[in-house]
Parts: C-alpha cells; structure tokens; sequence
C-alpha cells in the first residue's frame, strides 16, 4: 500500500474514529443502565495475519486493499460519516458476520458496541458500499481474456470455446412476511437463488440474485439480463463461443448443454457429455468455495428482500476480491461490459408491493419484466434461429472430440 493510499486510511479511520467517540458519549447519556462489555477491540487490529485471516476470511494486506477501496468510495458518496465506529472495526464486524452464523447480539459483544442494532446498521452501509463497487470486482470478460479463458479451459478439459460456466445455487432464508409460498424449493425450504457465471478460475463474471426459490434454473435465466443480452449482444460472444450448462437450461448457440440421456446415446455423445460435466464442474466448486468462506449464505435470516439481496451480492463480490488478489478489473468506464449495474437510490427502495410484483423493469437482481417474459420462446425469431444454430453447434464439438464411427 502506497504512501497516498495510507494517508486516506488513515484520515477515514481518524474521522470515523472521532465520530465515534462523540457518538459514545451521546449513547452513554442515553443509556446509562446499558453498560458495554469490556472488550479490547484494538486486540483485533494487531492479530497476526494466520489468526486475522481465520476470522475475517484474508490476510492484512488484502484488508488493507479493501478498506482504501471502501474509504474511498464512501468518502466520495458521503456515506462514511454515517458510521458509528471506525471504519476498519465496522469491517472487520461486517466480514465477521458474513463468515460466521453470528447473531448481532454476539457481534455487538465482540466488537464492544452498545446494541445489536448499533451493529445492524454499520452493517448495512457496509454491504451497500460492497455492491455498489461491484462493477469493479464482478466484470464480463473482454476479448483478449476470453481468448485466453477458452484457451485454458480447453488444455484443462480439452472442450473447445468456453468462456465460462453457469449454473444456480439456493440461498436459504427464513419464510418471508409476503407470499411466503412462493419461496418453497423444492426440497421444501424457503431460499432465493443466485445465478452466476464464472470463468476458468472460479471467478464470477455475473451474477443474478433475488429470484423465488420454487422458480425453475431456466426460467431464472430467461429472466436475468444475461439471456438477452447473448442473444441480442454481439460483444458479449464471438463466434466459436460459448458459455456451458446443465440439462436445466435451452440450448443455443451462445449457451451449450449436454445431451439428453434417454437410454440411447451414441459413444460419441456419452464422449461430449463426459468432457461436457467435467468441464463445468467449476461452477459447483465456485459455489462451494463461496459459502464455505461466507457461511451466513447457509441461512440468512432476514426479511428484507433488498438487504437479503445486497448481503449475497456482497459475498460474491467478497469472494472475488480475494481470488483476484485486491486487484480489481480496469475501470467501469472502459471497454468492459457491465452486466450488474449499480442501483440508484429510488431502485433501492422499489421494493415488491402486495401482489409480489417489482414495478421498475430495470432492477437486475429480483429479474425485469423484459423481453423474455412477454414474447414466448416459439415467437421469438431470434431465439429460434439460436436454438437451431445450437444443435449444429453442439453436433459438432461432438464430432470435434470424438472422430470415430459410433
């Protein structure tokens, strides 16, 4: 870390820190029959890096990286004032309870704060400013590291033009105070589902979060942005390639997935759908890595549909920062493509009225009312020509792998 970066470090944590105390003595003048725990919280701050990274999920350095990132972007927006407590301990909190299954009663006695709702609240602010930088750490790839992606993923698994994997995981919640039915999975458990797609390193390069647990893999996909884009976008794919998925999803030419197996499968076919799953199986890996590092994503007990939402997008973004090192992507305003633009303040409070519906079409995670869910796959020219050019594509990596008579 740089001299320049230091010196905002240390300026964010000298500000918050003030506030903090000013807020210590207005809170001790309200809640005098409150008394705070006894705990050393500078303790936390001189760990070593072994016993700081089994806490909070990486090492000093990495913290550090995160914490200019978020200095920054809170000093620029003008949310960083709004903390209670300095803000490398209003992180370290937050990283504390996405690691850990941690009520804020526990935390609030960890941390030396007055109330759970003390902590509530800086976690809040926390995990906004984590999605809101996530355009930084969550980035559909470009052409020169899609050459590369597809070039790696063909010497690992020998599938040729793969520039990532997708699939979707269930996140459980406790039953929601609205329409609670229609989050039942079907294991019987309320969840929401994240989608995601990641590269060839596990990396997520899009995510779509916030969808009902009864709603099926492909009908979640059919609802996030990615599906048209692919088929309408043509930067997103060249020709030659395409993403991988399970039997749940449509096939196309811009998304490939293996053979149905009735009982009847050629060699050739058995061959593909092998390579096809061995190669894919990276994204159940992602999965795991993901909420074996954020535990609180094996329950998450919340009722607010939006803070469920920014909490699970928070731990991808969370992962990603640490697989890339603290090294985010070039900026949002050069030749990447966004696919998790960042809300604005009156999308975060479009939350879902009584019917369950979500009126703006533009909000990303809970999945727009957009083109897939008003014309029909039959009646789409665009999607039809790509379910055909799907089968001819699939027929021929097919062949491509295995070149032999059946």
């Amino acid at each position: 870390m740089d001299d320049e970066d230091a010196l905002v470090v240390a300026a964010v944590v000298a500000a918050a820190a003030l506030l903090d105390g000013n807020d210590e003595d207005n809170r001790g003048r309200r809640n005098k029959k409150r008394p705070v725990a006894d705990v050393d919280v500078n303790g936390y701050r001189v760990l070593d890096d072994i016993s700081f990274k089994e806490h909070f999920r990486m090492n000093r350095i990495l913290f550090e990286r995160l914490l200019v990132i978020l200095g920054n972007h809170m000093v620029r927006v003008g949310t960083v004032q709004r903390l209670r407590k300095a803000l490398d301990l209003a992180l370290m909190m937050s990283l504390w309870i996405l690691a850990t299954q941690d009520t804020f009663r526990s935390v609030a006695v960890k941390f030396n704060e007055s109330s759970p709702s003390s902590v509530h609240s800086q976690y809040k602010r926390i995990i906004k400013a984590l999605r809101q930088v996530a355009p930084l750490f969550i980035q559909w790839p470009n052409q020169f590291e899609r050459d590369n992606i597809k070039a790696d993923f063909e010497r690992r698994y020998s599938y040729p033009g793969v520039v990532g994997c997708i699939d979707g995981t269930h996140i459980y919640i406790t039953a929601p105070t609205i329409q609670s039915q229609r989050y039942i999975n079907r294991f019987k458990k309320y969840s929401i589902l994240l989608q995601a797609v990641c590269d060839n390193e596990g990396v997520f390069r899009d995510i779509f979060v916030g969808q009902p647990g009864s709603i099926h893999d492909s009908r979640m996909y059919k609802r996030s942005p990615l599906s048209q884009n692919l088929l309408h976008n043509a930067e997103m794919l060249s020709p030659g390639e395409h993403i991988l998925g399970d039997g749940a999803y449509t096939l196309t030419d811009k998304l490939v997935t293996p053979y149905r197996d009735m009982g009847r499968l050629s060699r050739r076919q058995r061959k593909h759908n092998y390579l096809h799953a061995k190669t894919r199986s990276i994204i159940e890996r992602s999965f795991g890595y993901d909420k074996g590092l954020w535990r609180r994503q094996k329950l998450m007990q919340v009722y607010n549909h939006l803070y469920l939402v920014d909490s699970v997008i928070a731990s991808c973004v969370l992962s990603n920062f640490i697989k890339l090192k603290g090294q985010p992507y070039k900026d949002p305003e050069g030749d990447y493509i966004l696919l998790q633009p960042q809300l604005n303040e009156e999308e975060e409070h479009n939350i879902p009225d009584e019917e369950g519906d979500i009126d703006d079409p533009g909000n990303p995670e809970f999945g727009p009312n957009n083109l897939a869910d008003v014309i029909p796959d039959d009646q789409d020219p665009v999607f039809v020509r790509a379910k055909v050019a799907g089968r001819d594509k699939r027929n021929f990596i097919a062949f491509t792998l295995y070149p032999y008579d059946d």
